[in-house]
């Protein structure tokens, strides 16, 4: 004896679904900047890398997925950026990534 079953499973259109992964917005990046002026967050000059890290950690409260770029004026030694690459990730960064040329926040 064979049964059928009168459930019906509506699946989405293959188009509604390519439509809604478009519209989804990528969360804005956070652009970190080290210079010889010192250190910006999204072209905004921060006062002390304390601030800095306090900052970082609460704009990725609600999105920790959200990106960290790091750039660095070419006269600023390595170790200074991977200090703030391992403050990021302290402070809750899960997708860091450096920029070559210093570019991103000025």
């Amino acid at each position: 004896m064979v049964m059928s079953s009168m459930i019906r499973v509506q699946t989405p259109k293959l188009e509604k679904v390519r439509a809604a992964l478009s519209s989804a917005k990528a969360p804005d990046p956070l652009y970190i900047k080290i210079t010889a002026q010192g250190l910006f967050l999204n072209n905004n000059l921060v006062e002390s890398e304390e601030f800095l890290g306090e900052q970082i950690a609460i704009k990725l409260h609600d999105d920790p997925d959200r990106p960290v770029i790091i750039s660095a004026e070419d006269a600023i030694q390595v170790g200074d950026v991977v200090h703030l690459l391992d403050l990021a990730k302290q402070k809750g960064a899960e997708k860091v990534s450096l920029l070559k040329g210093g570019g991103g926040a000025s």
